[in-house]
Parts: C-alpha cells; sequence; structure tokens
C-alpha cells in the first residue's frame, strides 16, 4: 500500500489467489471505491507519488513497462522496462531513485534527475529520504547517502539484528528488528544506535510489525498473538511504558529453548491460557524459509482457541531469520532436513 502526499487515494496492489501476481488499484479515501488497472501487475513493485499527488509512477515488474498514471483522468505514460533487469522506485532527489538490479551482479541505485550512480549494493532492500540524504537497506545494514554529492555520509551494521521495517526523520532513524528470536527496537542519530529495547506491550512480549514517522512522532505497529494490531507511540516502546488495551487477556505468551538432536538451542514461542496447567492440546508451526523471522504476530484463531484451553507455540527453526545469517544459512539447500529435525525436537 502507498497512501498519496495528500491522502486522497492509497495505492495497493492486490493478488486476488495470493499468488504474488498482483494488479495495480486505487482506493478513494472519502469514498472507499477501489478502481482497479488489470492490465498494470506488479510484484512487491514500490509506487512512486509526484509530491503535489497529481501521478504515480511504478515500474511494473509483472507488466514489464514503466508507468506513470494520472490518478483522476486515468491518463498513461508508459514505456518498457530493460529486459532482464528488475527495477524499483523510491522517494529521494528531485525526480526520484531508480534501483536495478541484474542477476550475478550488484545492484544500482540511480538519481532519475540527473542519471548518475549514486552507488552500487551486492543487493537493495528499501531506499527512504532521511534529512538531506537516503538511507540505503543493502542487505546487511544501513548507509545514508547525500544524493547531490554522491558520498556516504554514515554507515551502520549489526550482524545479530535483522531488519524487517524502517523509518527516518532528519538525522534519525527508528529500526524494526529482530534479535535473538525477539523483535526490538532501535532508534540511531546519525548512524549512531543510542537506544534498543526488546519489544514489549502491557507486559509482555510483542511485536513491531512495522514503523514509521508521521505528525510529528514515530510509531509503531504492535501485536502479539492474542494482541489486535494498534498503533502506539515509538517512545512508549522504548521507554517500557506501552500499555495493552483496557481488557482481560486471556492468555500469556513465553519463549522457551528446546534442545536440538545436534545440540542447538531452538527457541519456541508458547501462548497459552493464563492458567493453563500441565498438558494441553497444541498447534505447533514454524516457517523457517528465506531468511524470514518467524515471530508471534496476531491470528484471530489463537485467542479463540486458548480461550478453550488450547496452547500455541512457534517453533524458530533453522532457516529462519530470527537468529542471524548463520542460522538461515544452516537450514537451507543442502541443509534443509535440519529444519525438519528442530521442529521434531520442538
Amino acid at each position: 500500500m502507498a497512501p498519496s502526499p495528500d491522502g486522497a487515494r492509497i495505492a495497493v496492489q492486490l493478488a486476488d489467489a495470493a499468488d504474488e501476481d498482483a494488479v495495480l488499484g486505487l482506493v478513494d479515501t472519502a469514498t472507499g471505491e477501489l478502481r482497479r488497472y488489470p492490465d498494470i501487475r506488479c510484484r512487491y513493485d514500490e509506487v512512486l507519488w509526484q509530491e503535489d499527488s497529481s501521478r504515480l509512477e511504478v515500474a511494473a515488474s509483472g507488466s514489464g513497462r514503466l508507468v506513470g498514471l494520472d490518478p483522476v483522468s486515468g491518463e498513461r505514460r508508459e514505456s518498457g522496462l530493460p529486459p532482464g533487469v528488475r527495477v524499483r522506485l523510491f522517494r529521494g532527489g528531485r525526480r526520484g531513485l531508480a534501483a536495478q538490479s541484474r542477476p550475478g551482479r550488484p545492484a544500482e541505485l540511480i538519481d532519475r534527475a540527473t542519471l548518475r550512480t549514486l552507488g552500487t549494493f551486492a543487493g537493495i532492500v528499501r531506499v527512504l529520504p532521511s534529512g538531506d540524504a537516503v538511507l540505503v537497506q543493502d542487505g546487511t545494514g544501513l548507509q545514508a547517502l547525500h544524493v547531490d554529492s554522491a558520498t556516504v555520509r554514515w554507515r551502520w551494521a549489526d550482524p545479530g539484528v535483522r531488519i524487517t521495517s524502517l523509518a527516518a526523520h532528519g538525522d534519525e532513524v527508528l529500526i524494526a528488528g529482530v534479535r535473538e528470536g525477539r523483535s526490538v527496537l532501535l532508534r540511531l542519530v546519525e548512524g549512531r544506535p543510542v537506544e534498543h529495547r526488546p519489544v514489549r506491550c502491557g507486559g509482555g512480549p510483542a511485536v513491531a510489525s512495522g514503523v514509521a514517522y508521521d505528525a510529528g512522532a514515530f510509531h509503531a505497529l504492535v501485536e502479539g498473538p492474542t494482541l489486535p494490531p494498534r498503533l502506539v507511540a515509538a517512545e512508549e516502546l522504548l521507554n517500557g511504558r506501552a500499555a495493552a488495551p483496557r481488557r482481560t487477556d486471556p492468555a500469556r505468551t513465553t519463549h522457551l529453548t528446546v534442545t536440538a538432536d545436534d545440540g542447538e538451542d531452538v527457541t519456541v514461542v508458547l501462548t497459552s491460557p493464563k492458567d493453563a496447567e500441565g498438558p494441553a492440546p497444541l498447534i505447533l508451526t514454524c516457517y523457517g524459509g528465506f531468511g524470514v523471522p518467524s515471530l508471534p504476530v496476531f491470528e484471530p484463531t489463537v485467542p479463540a482457541w486458548t480461550g478453550h484451553g488450547g496452547r500455541y507455540a512457534i517453533a524458530q527453526i533453522r532457516g529462519g531469520g530470527e537468529h542471524g545469517t548463520a542460522w538461515r544459512q544452516a537450514g537451507r539447500g543442502r541443509g534443509k532436513q535440519r529444519g525438519v529435525a528442530d521442529l521434531a525436537a520442538a
């Protein structure tokens, strides 16, 4: 989803069959009306709005075209994308930035106003403006680049943290990430960490599934297995004062450690009825692929299940992104059976 700067519309990418082959749509925020563009096919493609909201652009990878669209009239300008090249558009500079990647080659970040290459990276995950620079998440950490001079202002990396969401304002950056199987928030100032805290809400562990800067402050979307997502001031999370909604939560979530057959510790996140003692029916799940962290986010069936006396567990098996790069590598490719064994241990 990408809201227009004036808030009148939201560009959405909809994959009705959950097959990652999405079409572009525009939602009118005043009426809720959805207008689809079935021939503009996207796959996680960034939508770039003009500052006055009069036009949007998207490098529609599913259509193989660069599309400029007037959201009112529907008038379009289109051009073909280079074959074999993945192109994404990001905010920054005077006309936006383009990230181009080819198989087996470094990714390039290009200033669209000057067509100058600002830098090359092993990969580009996301780019966002940060004061008079742009912030590049390159897969290993962050770099702040001056667009005009194409120079690096600062770099930050922590191999123990997997970044899941970013927000920036001026010289400050708020990071939602995962360390040692838990959701954490980090605040950087000029590339230096000044705060680092596990995410907790209402006294229990929670997950910051997204962060943003708006209305003069940083915010986080916080959730848990029985806690529906809600916006919380990031300052409340960083100082440990974030309160859960005023309701009685019938469940509790804890982190356990089990030993795999090779002696490695495997984290299991367990949600149980508050008064549960002894054995109970259990739903055990996992993911363990592509370095994606498996975290205790909200799932509507969990409060229903725990309300009837059941337990719900997430095994953070190898192959996932909960415990750093080595954890992912140990459970992929020829090591894929390792993740199966971890689940059996759980």
